[in-house]
């Protein structure tokens, strides 16, 4: 029988036992909760600085790096080669560009301004690519709630198909297939001869915008505003013009050709002008609207030293005599005709060319001369300095009066 002395022993026993396992297990559950901070901790410091596995950078960290050091090359690499086209001198450049820089001359800065520049024009993505509520919200909710899950409401006009609709008619096209796809060369030819004929509402708005023009070139023949750029070496003299709408280049000389005459053969002869200018590859006549008026198909050939690729344009051609000019001119038109394979559509603001009498001043020999203005407003739909653009257009027009005049020589009987 148990007496109160063992009775005492055996609860300080009991006692003894239960407080050492409890305080067993609060240590253990006090280690584990410090580890476990600890090991967050670790990894979320280890995740800012950045880790480096065996003494390396890390893969992320490398690729940054790299990313930005091509960056910096690749600009440096196109300043160069855009002030080479441009016939500056480079340390002059450097000087004036990257030490004494301006954003308006600058051209140092043009790898960072050409997607600021698409971002500022294309204005329909930005509605469209920043909205907050989109078809990802629902699965983006998830991620950083820890509740039931997000159920977003079915847009059911989304799935609309209309009765009788076809079979997978969700991606039928809208528009022809021709006129998706950017047609090749033999494909092309076919449709320019297929075209439909204009209706007697776009005739009349064809003759309307004619009238326009030669108004619009006759202003610009006889504007006072323009600006002398250079002289060539055949002293051909460049001129350029600013407006609202960009640079607008001209160019002059004199050509041994009667003027009425010289237009004439131009503008009756359109087609043939690829034998006799190496910068044109085709000239098709697309509507014939009246004696004086047409609508034409032009693509050039690879130009600017190789950094502008082939272009074609659909100009609207009006012939007329405004004051003592004898002129062709012409503007861009937009109709159903698709996009020619390898070639990039190009526009014509106003393009002139003009041929004026030269008054006798006791030589014979004026009579058989004239002076040409030739001018040249496009727009070439390329992502290039505009600085480059306008000095390929003006070696443009440089070449196209060289070839005038070798077209004279080849074609005129100028002995009199």
């Amino acid at each position: 029988m148990m007496t109160e002395e063992d009775r005492y022993q055996l609860r300080a026993a009991a006692e003894n036992l239960l407080s050492g396992s409890l305080q067993s297990q609060g240590s253990l559950y006090t280690q584990r909760s410090i580890s476990s901070i600890n090991r967050e901790y670790i990894i979320t410091e280890n995740l800012i600085a950045g880790t480096r596995p065996n003494g390396r950078m890390s893969n992320v960290r490398r690729f940054f790096c790299l990313l930005i050091t091509f960056d910096l090359l690749f600009t440096c690499l196109m300043w160069l080669i855009c002030t080479t086209i441009a016939g500056e001198n480079i340390s002059t450049a450097f000087i004036e560009q990257v030490l004494h820089y301006r954003i308006q001359s600058s051209l140092f800065d043009v790898i960072v301004m050409v997607p600021q520049e698409i971002q500022a024009r294309d204005w329909l993505s930005s509605p469209l690519t920043d909205t907050v509520d989109n078809e990802r919200t629902s699965l983006l909710r998830n991620s950083h709630y820890n509740g039931p899950p997000y159920r977003a409401p079915v847009n059911a006009g989304m799935f609309f198909t209309p009765m009788d609709s076809p079979t997978h008619s969700d991606d039928e096209e809208i528009a022809p297939k021709n006129l998706q796809k950017p047609a090749t060369d033999d494909n092309f030819l076919n449709v320019l001869q297929t075209l439909p004929s204009l209706s007697e509402k776009e005739i009349d708005e064809y003759k309307n915008k004619a009238r326009l023009l030669v108004n619009q070139s006759y202003e610009l023949l006889t504007s006072n505003e323009w600006q002398k750029l250079n002289t060539t070496s055949a002293g051909d003299v460049v001129s350029v013009l600013s407006n609202d709408y960009g640079k607008i280049l001209k160019i002059e000389g004199v050509i041994d050709a009667p003027a009425i005459e010289l237009v004439d053969r131009l503008y009756n002869n359109i087609e043939d002008m690829p034998s006799w200018n190496k910068d044109v590859s085709l000239v098709k006549k697309i509507e014939t609207i009246n004696l004086n008026t047409d609508i034409i198909y032009q693509s050039t050939k690879t130009y600017g030293g190789g950094l502008i690729g082939p272009r074609d344009f659909i100009t609207l051609r009006h012939r007329n005599k405004c004051g003592n000019y004898y002129m062709t001119s012409g503007i861009s038109v937009k109709i159903d005709l698709p996009h020619r394979k390898n070639h990039v559509r190009g526009e014509n603001g106003i393009v002139c060319f003009a041929a004026e009498k030269i008054e006798n001043d006791g030589d014979n020999n004026n009579e058989n001369k004239c002076h040409v203005t030739w001018i040249l407003h496009a727009n070439l739909n390329i992502w290039l300095p505009q600085r480059v653009i306008d000095k390929s257009l003006a070696s443009t027009l440089e070449k196209m009066m060289g070839s005038v005049r070798y077209y004279v020589y080849q074609s005129f009987d100028t002995t009199g």
